[in-house]
C-alpha cells in the first residue's frame, strides 16, 4: 500500500476556507485542470458498528501540485451535489519511510 507524507492541517485549513461553497468546476478554475477525471463511480463504506453505505459520485477529479505540502487533491462530487475532499502528501519512497 502506497505512504504519503501528512499534508499540513493548517494548509488544509486554509484550501478548505478556499474552497467553501465552490463547484467542482469553479475549483478547476481556482486552481487547475485536473490530473485525471471519473464519471460515475461507487465507493462502500463500512462503519463502527459494521453498518456499511454506498455512496454514489457523479463525477471525480484529482488536481495534483495543489500547494506546499498538499501535493494531491481528489474532489467528488456525491450524486446529492455534496462535494467530499481528499487531501495528499507527496508519495514516500522506500527510502524516506525506513
Amino acid at each position: 500500500m502506497k505512504k504519503f507524507e501528512r499534508p499540513s492541517l493548517d494548509e488544509i485549513q486554509q484550501l478548505g476556507r478556499r474552497l467553501h461553497k465552490k463547484s467542482v468546476d469553479e475549483i478547476i478554475r481556482l486552481l487547475g485542470l485536473p490530473a485525471r477525471e471519473l464519471g460515475f463511480t461507487k465507493q462502500e463504506r463500512i462503519y463502527e458498528g459494521g453498518r456499511v453505505e454506498t455512496v454514489e459520485f457523479s463525477r471525480s477529479v484529482e488536481i495534483v501540485g495543489v500547494g506546499a505540502t498538499i501535493y494531491r487533491l481528489v474532489v467528488r462530487k456525491r450524486t446529492d451535489g455534496k462535494l467530499e475532499f481528499e487531501y495528499h502528501g507527496k508519495e514516500l519512497t522506500h527510502d524516506s519511510v525506513a
